[in-house]
């Protein structure tokens, strides 16, 4: 397969997709197709996309070295994220399309954990179903997921322990609304085409990027919440509309006991919107401003990854054989974070 590292003459050859860099910013290879990323410390984890085979690995990057994991290539970029398990062992969880043969309860969608470092793919008994277990993330042994069942209208989001008795039931946590209003004091709508596109569990919450419609046809609606799981209650922390110069939410990310997530816009939007945010209950929001078309980011202590577009706004998601349509990863320091009033992050 096409290795992530690019050699210095594929960088050379694509040293027009980046911005002008700061000192903290390293272009480290470029895709052909847009992933997910996911950041535990030092640690990225990303799809890969393979020409050759016209599927996706799951790579590890690790400070300067990568490596592929025991998974099996996919058509689609993986559901997976990074954290630790009940022992506190360094541990990515992902959502696979498998049949028995694989550990999984039938054809669908079901979790798995791999430690890293022991190269033991296992499936996660104790909350797999018949129904597609999607979007999972974990941290110290604690896991939540959404699942999907056979009707597909409503994508339930539930908590479990990795060490949990099998026979005790999932968690079910409030999710994606069933209802809302279109602005403040305006009608009420019974929400459409619903899902759960990212979960990430930040110090006893959970953080979920979820979209919806308001009614057949109308342009989607993307919302940040978050979940207190002692309490099972939601607030909403920032929404946005997509079909709006593509604007949109990318990259949950769990940095400093808070959650922080990306806001893009891949046509044409106010200079100031294209931003990284950061909430905590409690405390004031904080922004950061970034670069234009991102189509994948994700932020730790210390270390920050960004999936830029290519020239002219081009996305490495949208596959064409012109080398400047190719996505720059690049790593760079955590964003410069500066408070802001909550009005500001809608």
């Amino acid at each position: 397969m096409r290795i992530l590292l690019a050699t210095a003459a594929l960088l050379a050859a694509t040293a027009t997709l980046v911005p002008a860099a700061s000192a903290q910013e390293e272009a480290v290879g470029t895709l052909e197709r847009a992933t997910p990323l996911a950041a535990e410390g030092e640690r990225l984890l990303l799809s890969v996309f393979d020409p050759s085979t016209e599927a996706f690995r799951l790579v590890l990057r690790e400070g300067d070295t990568e490596r592929v994991l025991p998974v099996q290539p996919t058509a689609q970029p993986l559901e997976a994220d990074l954290g630790t398990n009940s022992s506190g062992d360094p541990a990515a969880i992902l959502a696979l399309d498998v049949g028995e043969q694989e550990g999984g309860t039938r054809g669908g969608r079901d979790l798995f954990v791999l430690t890293l470092g022991s190269g033991e793919v296992r499936p996660v008994r104790n909350a797999n179903t018949n129904h597609d277990e999607r979007a999972p993330t974990i941290e110290d042994g604690r896991i939540a997921f959404s699942r999907v069942y056979d009707d597909g209208e409503q994508p339930v989001v539930y908590t479990k322990r990795l060490v949990a008795p099998r026979e005790r039931p999932s968690v079910r946590l409030p999710g994606v609304p069933t209802r809302t209003r279109g602005f403040p004091g305006g009608p009420s709508y019974t929400t459409v085409e619903r899902r759960v596109v990212e979960l990430e569990l930040v110090d006893g919450r959970l953080g979920q990027l979820v979209t919806f419609l308001l009614t057949e046809g109308e342009p989607r609606t993307n919302q940040i919440r978050l979940v207190d799981l002692d309490e099972r209650s939601s607030r909403l922390a920032a929404e946005t509309v997509s079909g709006e110069g593509d604007r949109e939410y990318v990259g949950l990310s769990s940095v400093r006991g808070a959650l922080a997530w990306y806001r893009t816009c891949t046509i044409t939007c106010p200079a100031d919107f294209n931003a990284a945010f950061r909430y905590e209950p409690g405390e004031a929001y904080e922004t950061a401003s970034g670069p234009r078309f991102l189509v994948g980011w994700a932020t730790t202590r210390g270390v920050t990854w960004q999936l830029r577009g290519g020239q002219g706004g081009g996305r490495c998601d949208d596959f064409r054989t012109d080398a400047q349509d190719a996505c720059t990863l690049v790593r760079t320091g955590e964003p410069a974070w500066e408070r802001i009033a909550a009005a500001r992050v809608r």
